[in-house]
């Protein structure tokens, strides 16, 4: 799977976008088949904070890790997914205030391993699509 670049504009400024992508009550809003996002550790949002994010999807519930790899607070998040056995995916949510609210560039860069490496060049239409749902899910909630 290769990397994907995906944007939306949100009606709203920066920190309000900001707080939905880091406060684990909001994610389950806005993010299809996240059910639950516990924090290891501490609440505070640094890099290096852990969670574990409880996802449903195709009628199976798993859990992953989260981990933030850096963080400047309103304009950038960057997150890495550790799927278990299955490798890992950096995602990178870039923040720019516009007239109308708050341009939202998501930058996802999968690293699969074994088999999952075939199965998600073959989702990576589908992906793409859940991706962009969310963002405009998003863009609706904030």
């Amino acid at each position: 799977m290769t990397q994907q670049v995906l944007t939306v504009t949100v009606p709203a400024g920066p920190p309000a976008v900001f707080r939905y992508l880091t406060e684990p009550e909001l994610l389950t809003r806005w993010i299809d088949g996240l059910r639950e996002s516990r924090p290891l550790g501490d609440r505070v949002m640094r890099v290096g904070a852990r969670s574990i994010e409880v996802v449903e999807a195709q009628g199976r519930t798993m859990e992953i890790v989260s981990e933030v790899t850096a963080l400047d607070p309103d304009r950038m998040l960057a997150v890495r997914i550790t799927y278990p056995g299955a490798g890992d995916t950096d995602m990178v949510y870039e923040l720019a205030p516009v007239a109308s609210g708050t341009e939202l560039r998501l930058t996802v860069t999968p690293r699969y391993r074994g088999v999952a490496r075939l199965v998600g060049r073959l989702m990576q239409p589908m992906m793409r699509r859940r991706l962009q749902g969310n963002l405009d899910r998003l863009a609706r909630v904030v």
